[in-house]
Order: C-alpha cells, then sequence, then structure tokens
C-alpha cells in the first residue's frame, strides 16, 4: 500500500515496565528484531499478528512484553491525531497536540463527548485527558488506545464523505 508520513513523533512518559526480557527471547538478533516488529504495529490487527508471532516463537508474552505492545499501539494512535507528547498524571493520561495538528475540531469534540472517560484540554496548544478511576495504567493504556482508534475511524469516514 501507499506510505503515510506521519507528521508527528508521539513522546511516552509512562511509568511502566515496558521490554523485551532476555529470558524470553535470548538471542539479541531475535530481540532487535522483534522491537522492530512491535514499533511496526499501527492498529488493532497488527497488534494481534504480532502477539501471535511471539506466542508462536517465544511462548506467552509477559507483562513488560505486552506493555511494550500497548505502548507501540498507542503511540501510533496518538500520532495519527497530531498528539506529541501522552504522560500518566494523577490517575489520567494526558496527551497534548502538536501546534502542527490539522483536525477536524468539530468531529473530534463530537467524538470525545461520545465518551464520558474523554476530556477535551482547553488551553493551548489542547488536548485530551483519558481518565477511568481505579484502573491500572496498563487497562488504561487499552482502553485508551480503543477509544483513540475510534475517533480516528469516525475522523477518517468523515473525511471519505466530504
Amino acid at each position: 500500500g501507499t506510505q503515510e508520513t506521519e507528521p508527528v513523533q508521539t513522546r511516552i512518559e509512562v511509568d511502566i515496565d515496558a521490554y523485551l526480557p532476555s529470558e524470553y527471547i535470548s538471542a539479541d538478533s531475535m530481540r532487535i528484531e522483534m522491537y522492530k516488529r512491535i514499533a511496526e504495529i499501527h492498529d488493532e490487527a497488527s497488534r494481534d499478528d504480532v502477539i501471535d508471532e511471539l506466542i508462536d516463537r517465544f511462548g506467552d508474552p509477559a507483562k513488560p512484553v505486552m506493555n511494550l505492545i500497548y505502548i507501540a499501539q498507542i503511540k501510533k494512535a496518538c500520532e495519527k491525531l497530531y498528539i506529541d507528547r501522552l504522560q500518566y498524571r494523577e490517575g489520567a493520561l494526558q496527551m497534548r497536540f502538536s501546534t502542527e495538528a490539522h483536525l477536524d475540531v468539530p468531529v473530534l469534540i463530537q467524538q470525545i463527548s461520545k465518551d464520558k472517560r474523554m476530556k477535551l484540554i482547553q488551553r493551548q496548544p489542547g488536548g485530551l485527558s483519558f481518565r477511568e478511576p481505579g484502573q491500572p495504567i496498563d487497562k488504561l493504556l487499552i482502553n485508551c488506545t480503543q477509544a483513540l482508534e475510534g475517533i480516528i475511524e469516525s475522523m477518517t469516514i468523515v473525511q471519505r464523505a466530504v
């Protein structure tokens, strides 16, 4: 397919163990290969493919491996929405829009208003906050990714309809 250039590099600031342990993948070259594969995750389907490959080749992934996968997936979702920073603060995932953001704001607001966990941050440069009280960070990442991917999906549908 055509290669889209990602306009934004998202910096992820989340205090969570996310790596491929040498006990899980002992050969350095294999570990590097899998880091690259994980970095290429761009949606739920590609995430599931990587998880299946890991299970087939190395057995069930440990928590730090799954965390790495969740972070790769949320990073890609953030980049598609021009979010340049995601951080975990005060029990919520805080996302900041890049100054380069070109988003359909009315559609964005409409989508966010459908999800009680998501709030628009008004102060410049603007952003999103995702909060689910009592959820551990890994579950927050998973649920926030699904919410972001829902927003991306509805925004691309609107763009196609124009």
